[in-house]
């Protein structure tokens, strides 16, 4: 097991890592997950699309990294790349670019919510007795400016509203994100509605 030990800084906000897990095994359960649901997709070396010059890290390789990092709660890819290069460089030795990363990410985005959904089917079937629901503010501009703001106002069905938030016990102006869970800390379903909706 890989014992990553120090802090990451970026600018002046320095970014601890200090992860109970193996990230080539997490890497690896993630691509055979990928390679088990795509494999009518893809050709023989994991790819969705045609290269001219096959890239070295494969299309399925993207999405496993992608779901990987989501699994250790690496939500930084700065943060993500340097411990991947600075503590496993022997296990991704054909690691992209960052850039070309992100590029190749945003295009199969729609396949990477389709897996994550999939996998979350999965471990919901293990649910038994409840469903949480909860709802967190999303505010989109200052109560001050109530009167004169415009942003996201094209559309009166999806423009932002006044609505209150119990847990910071006050008004604000924007959307709320609903959210259903179930007990293993899966998310079922979730809606983003003006802040003016009750959470029921």
């Amino acid at each position: 097991m890989h014992s990553i030990d120090g802090q990451y800084l970026k600018g002046t906000k320095s970014l601890i890592y200090d992860p109970m897990h193996d990230l080539r095994t997490m890497y690896e359960k993630c691509l055979e997950l990928t390679e088990q649901m795509y494999e009518d997709e893809i050709d023989e070396l994991g790819n969705f699309d045609f290269y001219p010059n096959p890239p070295a890290f494969s299309d399925i390789g993207i999405i496993a990294l992608s779901l990987m990092a989501e699994s250790a709660s690496i939500d930084s890819e700065n943060l993500l790349f340097s411990i991947l290069r600075s503590d496993y460089q022997k296990d991704f030795p054909n690691l992209p670019d960052r850039s070309r990363f992100n590029v190749r990410r945003r295009r199969h985005r729609e396949r990477i919510e389709e897996l994550c959904k999939r996998i979350g089917m999965c471990l919901g079937k293990q649910k038994t007795i409840i469903d949480l629901i909860d709802s967190v503010p999303i505010p989109v501009v200052k109560n001050s400016r109530e009167r004169s703001y415009r942003i996201c106002k094209q559309e009166e069905q999806t423009s932002p509203r006044k609505g209150y938030s119990a847990v910071d016990q006050r008004y604000f102006i924007g959307y709320k994100l609903h959210l259903m869970v179930d007990e293993h800390g899966v998310t079922n379903e979730m809606q983003i509605l003006p802040a003016n909706i009750h959470d029921m």
